[in-house]
Parts: C-alpha cells; structure tokens; sequence
C-alpha cells in the first residue's frame, strides 16, 4: 500500500491546535491523531528540549504489555516452472514467534494452505498463477512476494542419431553454409580478419606441426590448445562450402585429435596429455567441449578403430572428471548416506537437506564441477550406441558403458545444479562472482547440448533437462544489464566497462561473456526466443572489451577459437546493430541467491547516471568474499565508492569491502586459513560462517531504495569439528539511498564482551591526491573531479576514532590486488587505496555508526547533516540530510510499540523506516524549539509503505 504523506506544517498545526484546546470538540476533546507513544525509560542521547507552555509536548500513556516482535520475511516465495502433472512447490522462510501463514492464488486464499509450504500438482490450467502468502502474528502482518507459475507441457523427444548433434545440428547446416562467405565480415576471407582466417592459420600451425608442438600438454593454461584446434578444422569441414578444401579440413582435424588421443590412450603416466588431472582441471573447463565437439562434426570420418581410441580415452576421462575436484559428493556433510554407483542419481540424498551450510548444493554451482558435467555429457554422447562397445583392451568393459555416463552427468550434476539454480542460486547471476560467473556458461553448454542432442525429455528425466520457462533464463539478462554501469573507460585491455563486482578479481573489467551468450543465443535460436536472442546479440555486440569496433576481430582469436565459432553462429549476416533491450526493463533487480539488489536512475547512458548495488548473500563457494552488507555507488561514469577489488583469500576480508569488521572471541581456535579473518574482523568464507546472513528488508519507491541486513552469522564461526567462535552478538546494516546522490548508512554492532574493536570501512576515490579530513567529515576526488563527501555522525567527538588508512596497503597474505580497479591510488601501476576507518573508541560492547555519502561535482557545497535520536519509547536513530530527516530503527528485530522524537526545525520531508509494512500508524506532530515533536504510535489512519517506510 502506498505511504500516505501528510504535509508536516499542516499536521503539525492541527496537533497543536488540538493540543490547545482548540478545535470543534472544545477545551476538553482530545488530540486528532491517536494517543502518543508510551514512554519507558529515556533512551541514551541529548536530552529533548523542552517543548513551550501553550504546547506541551504529549503526555505518554501508561506502558503496555511487551509487544510481540513483528514477522519478518527472510526469504520470499521464488517462480517455479514444471511440466504438467509435475508437482510445485512454494515456501517462505519468516523470523518470529507464533508466526501463522495463508497462502493465497491470485489474491485468492487457498482453502487447509496454511503452513510455511505449500504445494500443488499441475495442470495446464495453473500455469501463469501467481502465489503469495501472508505471514502473520501478534506484531503485525505481512505479505510476501508473488511467485509466477509456469507450467510446460511435458516434452517427449527423440535422441538425435545423426551427426551434427553438439551444438549444431545437421538442419542448420545449410544456413550457415550460406553465411560462410566472404561478404560476411563474421566469416571473411583469407585476409578478413575473421574465422576464416582464424581457420587458415590454424591450418598452417597444425601441418606444419607448431601445433602440438607448442601446446605444453599439462592441465592449466596454454596458448596452443590442440583440442580447440581440432574443434575448428571439424567445423569448417562443416560450412566450407568448397568441396575440394574439405579433405583438408577433415585431415588437420584428425591430426589435431589425434595428436592428443594417441598419448591419452597410453593411460596416466609421463609426457603430454598423460596426466591424471588434464580433463578434470583447468584445461577441461576451458577447453573441454572441445573434443566431443570435434569429434561430433568429424564423426562421418572415423573410423571404427579410430572411434575405438576415442571411446577409450573418453570412459577414462569421463570417470577422471566423475571423481574429480570437487566431485557431487565432496562437499555433502555424510557422502557415505548417498547410494553407490548408479542407485544415487536423482536420489535426494545427493542434495544434502538435512546439512545447515548446504555445502552440496552450493558447490553444485561452483565452475569445476559445472563444466565436469558438461563435459561427461558431451563426452558420453558423442559417441553412437553402435559403436559403444565393449573393448577387450579394457577389463570389465561392457556395452553402453560410455553412454551411460550421460545418465551420471543427468542424474547426478545436473540434478543437483538444476536444484542449486532454482533455489540457492536463483536470480540469473553465478554465486562465484563476476570474474568466474562465466561458469554459469558451462551450464547452458551443457543444455544447449541435451537440447541438440534429443536429450532433454521430460518425461524421461524431469524438468531439469528443460530451459523452457526456466527461471534461470528469464533472470540471466537482467542479471548482466544490472551489472553494467552506464560508460567504457580506456585501459591497456581497450575500451572496457568496469561492472559492479564482487568476488575474486584480477583485472577489474567486464570480460567478454561468450562463453555464456554463445550457448544461450544457441539455445533462444533453436527455441524461438528471439527476445533472449536479441538481448544476448546486444550484449556481445556492445558490452565486450573495444566492441563494436572489433567485433568481427573476435572471430579470429587464436586464444579461445570456440569462442571464435561462437562469435559466428551468432551473428546473422549483414544484420543491423542489435537494438538496446534495457529500456523495457525496470530500474531495479533482485537476485535473491546474492541478496543483491541493484538500482539505477535511468537506462539512458547519455544521462547522467547514478547506480546503487548492495549486496548480502552467504559465502560459501570458492571465490566469494566477506563482503555482506557491501555496497557501491556509480555517478556520472565514475565509482565514488566500491569494494577494493583483488583475488585470493587475503582479498576476501571485510576491511576491503565497504562493510564493517568486528572482533570477535581473539583466542578462537578456527584453524590456520581462518586465523587471519579471525584476527581481522573479518566476516568468514567458504561456509566457516555460522549460518546464513538475513536481508529482512530491500527494494525500491519512487525516489528512494531501502535495505536492511543482518550480517551477524557472517562474523561468527562455525565449521565441522571445530569449536565454533560466536563473540559477535550483533551486525546489521541499513542502507537508504535518497536518489540521486545521497546514502544514508546506519551500522549497528555488538559482542558478548567489551574491549572487541568494531571499525566502519569505506573505500574512496582518489584523483591521485589523498582525501581530505576534517574532523567528522572527508572529501575525495574521483579523477574526472567528482567529489565524494562523507559525514561520520555516529559515534560523535571522542567516541569516534577516524583516519584516513592509505595508500599503502597493509595487506594480509594471500592479496593480489586487481588491476584497473577505480579504487587504487596510483591509477599507472593500479597498486594502493585510501579507506575511511571508523572505529568505535574504546571498544564498547555495542557501537552504532551512523554515515551519510554525498556525491557532488566539484565546487558543489554539500548538504548539512545532523544526527538526532528519539527520547522515548522503542529507539530510533536520525539522520538530518537538507531538508530530509531519514529515521532508523535501533533494534531492527523489536516491535515499535510507539517511539517520540524531536525532528530539527529543518526538516520538511520525514522518513521513518522500520515498521512494519503496510501497517497503520499515527503520528502526533508538535512544534517545539528547535524542531518538531513527532509521536508515533499503532494503529491510525497512515500507512507505511510495503518497506515498512512512513513518510510525513
């Protein structure tokens, strides 16, 4: 329900003249608005003024009952798509006591629904609904968020028995015969700067033996990856549409293939291509797909014992990547609960449910074992159940065998992943982050094959083989736009955006999305979704390092050639440039597995743009950092403020990711790799926290987004077989960003002792100078000459220690700072950073901050701040901004059973956040010296909004 706003003059003077004994009702009616707050004990602060004789201010009522703390929704209901007949089912994770639920369809409530789940069996009738619930008890109720239904009709298919079968099929072959030309620029000519090009080069380098001869044969990086060379000559034999060049490209390709078959087929041992670990590591996620495709376009030319070598090598890879790191049952906290062999696919034991961290499903999204399933299925496919057979080299070899492990890639990864991507990982983005995100790519590589291949039946192997109405595909788009700010900037890699990141880093650029946009635009093709196709063509067009300069240069990279295909197969010839699909899409997005929700004032790139990202989500995958609560803020092409961006463990810690650090117990014992973030405050990774984080409020109004978080579980340890370390009784944050430039931050911290240092951390811009402090407030300077002010209103004077922490960084071990990060010091080398630390003097058991960013040009004076809090009642905190008043609620978990407060003269606008939503209030407003008296009580005539938000 949309906040009712009363004008404050005119509120304020019917209180008073009521409070005069003005008004119709005589000297003796009672007040228009209800009864004021009642008042406990006085909470710590200024004392208020007090208020003039003719308008005392009101007189508290008697103190209630203690109030029921309200609900709070932690985790809303999230889409589901099945097919028909299939069950769905919806839930909501609430905080409270004697919470009772009613699930509703369409705004309809369903009869007996009145747990925390509910489920239904589908029909063809269901699909498009949309449910929510309502959550309720004593304190107050709220209404979750819809969930929209979509309901397919079950997909009966046929497993395809020809080649092509991976990623192409034998039906697309006469379209992109016609685009391998010369006069598409994605094609070229010898001389093109494109794939054929790329193609004639790869060609020279395989006969002439450079390749093999300078891939260095081991499991991680090389230039000279024989396997995508192969990859390359097997597709031109394809669409080269001169039939007398094909015996050649049929000939380097198997020279390639084989070069890498024949010494594999000797088993593991020493020399190239021999290790246990060159399929399951590095070089099989970025260049696994390579083989079974090269083998699938080349498969008309094999011969039988040609296959035979092949098959061997693949059952061999295939059971290296099944055992691998990290295999499906490497993280499950009881790996010996789970069936052997066959009898554990599509066992729910696999998903670990009973485990608290839910270890083993998160790590079903991790990039290894992502690309192990594709690359099994893949593998296991490509080879015909005619030739599947068994092999009297290999002992206990049978028919099928190979084959079967398409089963284990299904029933085992992809199920897992398929349920990760619907629930832990829902909201289109890689829990890993935005430099090993691309790993979301090797999922759709995986499903684009099932797709192709005939494989993605329903019937036979549920809705996980489907992208039709997934919800990982209606958010992935969404997702990257977000991530984008609104301009490229010139870096040593060319023109480069610099996203919204979070997670390792090395360089701090948005890399080249192929390898997720080219599976995806494959599968929108085949599908008919020409808005996914679209939206990815933009994408790649537009948002790639130098594109669309170099666009058709992309074609022709020797570094990654299958992304070199991939950069051909989508691209239409002579199409125009892909249209700008943002604009359709709303200001804001919510990605529920990150807790992340991104902001912007607008999609015109031309205007002056402010974005707004925060971000609080579990850290439990590799990769991710100890960055709860982080938030960032991009003005006019520029980052004023985000995290400092580096990789490795050291990289993780909270001091370098705009959030707060709090001691917790300092003689833990949580093991050596944790010790340092033991040592620092550092919120915990790789699942060492003690359980998940709560985003209890996020989203957007019309000129204002809100979010609350509780961090706490993040800064307490919890591992197995370790004594758990829970020092840290309290961290949360809540963060209101009045649009353009102002963010309101209030952090609130506490420990179960005193002397626990609890220190406030922000990242600022530098134009080469260090920023500037005085006193309570700092400037920097961005080096287009944007200022960013910030204003430390809490703790004041001598309870707060402030500095300026810089250049230098006092890294710990493990810290490899990311090039090109807007946050570094010395912009020519990208080393050192200036940080505002805040540190509460004394290190009192409990400590609030309270912070107020200002983003303005140079020369712009910023607003005045004040802080101010309440006297009576349930606490609240302020903070003055101009003319706005933005209040805080100091216990964001308690009932507000009424509060009073004295807001300064200056304020016009009031925002009071921390109700609970759309509930009904009234507020008692009283002229006193200095400000206004506001009293707010339940109950009334005004409503605040679905964030909990009363504007007066």
């Amino acid at each position: 329900m949309p906040s009712q706003r009363l004008p404050l003059g005119a509120l304020a003077l019917s209180v008073f003249i009521a409070a005069c004994g003005g008004g119709s009702g005589g000297g003796d009616a009672a007040p228009t608005s209800s009864t004021p707050a009642p008042s406990p004990a006085p909470a710590p602060g200024p004392a208020p003024a007090p208020a003039p004789a003719p308008a005392p201010a009101p007189t508290p009522a008697p103190p209630p009952p203690a109030a029921t703390a309200r609900p709070a929704i932690v985790s809303h209901p999230v889409d589901r798509t099945v097919s028909s007949g299939v069950a769905a089912s919806f839930g909501v994770t609430a905080n409270g006591i004697s919470l009772t639920y009613q699930w509703r369809r369409n705004g309809v409530p369903i009869a007996s629904a009145t747990a925390s789940t509910y489920s239904l069996v589908t029909t063809a009738a269901d699909d498009g609904a949309r449910f929510d619930v309502i959550v309720a008890n004593g304190g107050g109720t709220l209404t979750s968020e819809q969930a929209l239904l979509r309901v397919n009709a079950p997909a009966v298919r046929t497993p395809v028995a020809g080649h092509p079968r991976l990623w192409i099929r034998e039906q697309d072959l006469t379209r992109l015969r016609s685009w391998a030309t010369a006069g598409n620029p994605m094609y070229g000519g010898s001389t093109g700067g494109a794939l054929y090009q790329l193609a004639l080069t790869a060609r020279d380098r395989i006969e002439s033996g450079q390749v093999p001869a300078q891939d260095n044969g081991g499991s991680t990086y090389t230039p000279y990856a024989t396997e995508a060379y192969a990859a390359l000559m097997a597709f031109m034999s394809l669409v080269d549409t001169d039939a007398t060049r094909q015996p050649r490209w049929i000939a380097a390709a198997k020279t390639a293939l084989f070069a890498v078959i024949d010494p594999a087929d000797l088993g593991v041992g020493a020399g190239k291509f021999r290790s246990d670990s060159f399929a399951s590591s590095d070089r099989g996620r970025w260049h696994g797909e390579a083989f079974p495709l090269a083998v699938d376009w080349l498969y008309p030319h094999l011969s039988a014992a040609e296959k035979q070598r092949i098959r061997r090598v693949f059952l061999r890879w295939c059971a290296e990547d099944r055992d691998g790191y990290p295999s499906v049952t490497y993280y499950h906290s009881d790996a010996s609960s789970v069936p052997a062999g066959a009898a554990r696919r599509n066992h729910p034991a696999l998903l670990d449910l009973g485990d608290p961290k839910r270890r083993a499903i998160r790590y079903s999204m991790n990039n290894y074992l992502m690309a192990h399933a594709r690359n099994i299925f893949m593998m296991a496919n490509v080879i015909d159940p005619a030739d599947d057979v068994a092999d009297p080299s290999l002992a206990s070899d049978a028919p099928g065998r190979l084959g079967d492990f398409m089963h284990e890639a299904i029933g085992t990864y992809l199920y897992m992943t398929d349920f990760a991507y619907r629930n832990d990982g829902f909201g289109g983005v890689s829990p890993e982050g935005m430099e090993y995100g691309e790993s979301i790519g090797f999922y759709y590589g995986l499903m684009l094959a099932l797709h192709t291949a005939g494989m993605d039946d329903t019937t036979l192997y549920g809705d996980k083989v489907s992208l039709v109405n997934h919800p990982l595909l209606s958010r992935l788009m969404p997702g990257f736009f977000h991530s984008l700010p609104t301009k490229k900037v010139a870096t040593g890699y060319g023109q480069v955006y610099q996203p919204s990141w979070f997670g390792d880093a090395e360089q701090l650029y948005f890399l080249d999305p192929m390898r997720v946009m080219g599976p995806l635009s494959l599968y929108a093709r085949y599908a008919g979704r020409n808005d996914e196709l679209a939206a990815a063509k933009w994408l790649e067009y537009t948002a790639a390092p130098d594109n669309p300069a170099r666009l058709t240069s992309r074609a022709n990279n020797d570094d990654n050639i299958v992304q070199s295909i991939l950069y051909f197969l989508m691209f239409d010839p002579g199409q125009a440039a892909p249209a700008d699909p943002r604009g359709a899409l709303p200001l804001f997005h919510f990605a529920p597995s990150l807790g992340r929700l991104q902001a912007r004032t607008s999609w015109n790139d031309n205007a002056d743009v402010r974005l707004l990202d925060h971000k609080l989500s579990y850290n439990s995958i590799d990769h991710q950092h100890g960055d709860g609560n982080m938030f960032d803020f991009w003005r006019k092409g520029e980052w004023l403020t985000k995290e400092l961006s580096a990789y490795g463990a050291g990289a993780a810690m909270s001091e370098f990711k705009n959030t707060l650090t709090i001691q917790n117990e300092p003689q833990a014992a949580v093991g050596n790799y944790h010790l340092p973030f033991l040592q620092r405050g550092s919120q915990f990774i790789g699942g060492a926290h003690d359980g998940d984080p709560q985003l209890l409020v996020r989203g957007v109004a019309a000129d204002y987004l809100l979010v609350t978080g509780d961090a706490t579980h993040l800064y307490n340890f919890a591992n197995d077989d370790v004594a758990p370390a829970r020092g840290v009784s309290h961290a949360s944050r809540t963060l209101m960003w009045l649009q353009p430039d102002t963010i309101v931050v209030m952090d609130r911290a506490s420990t179960g002792a005193d002397g626990r240092f609890k220190r406030f951390w922000l990242n600022l811009p530098s134009n080469g100078a260090a920023p500037v402090r005085n006193g309570a407030n700092v400037v920097a300077s961005t080096p287009g000459g944007q200022r960013l002010h910030v204003s430390t209103l809490l703790p004041e004077g001598a309870n707060a220690a402030a500095s300026i922490v810089g250049p230098v960084i006092d890294a710990p071990d493990q810290f490899w700072k990311a090039t090109l990060d807007p946050m570094s010091a010395d912009k020519t080398n990208w080393t050192g950073a200036y940080r505002l630390r805040v540190e509460a003097a004394g290190h009192p058991r409990n400590a609030t901050f309270l912070h107020v960013l200002q983003g303005a040009d140079a020369g712009a004076t910023p607003l005045a701040t004040q802080a101010f809090h309440s006297d009576q009642g349930s606490g609240f905190t302020g903070a003055l901004v101009g003319t706005t008043a933005v209040l805080f609620a100091d216990d964001i978990h308690a009932a507000v059973n009424g509060s009073s407060v004295i807001v300064p003269a200056a304020a016009t606008r009031v925002l009071i956040t921390g109700l609970v939503p759309d509930a009904a209030y009234t507020a008692a407003i009283v002229a006193v010296p200095g400000g206004r008296r506001i009293t707010l009580s339940p109950a009334g005539t005004l409503h605040a909004n679905s964030l909990g938000v009363l504007e007066l």
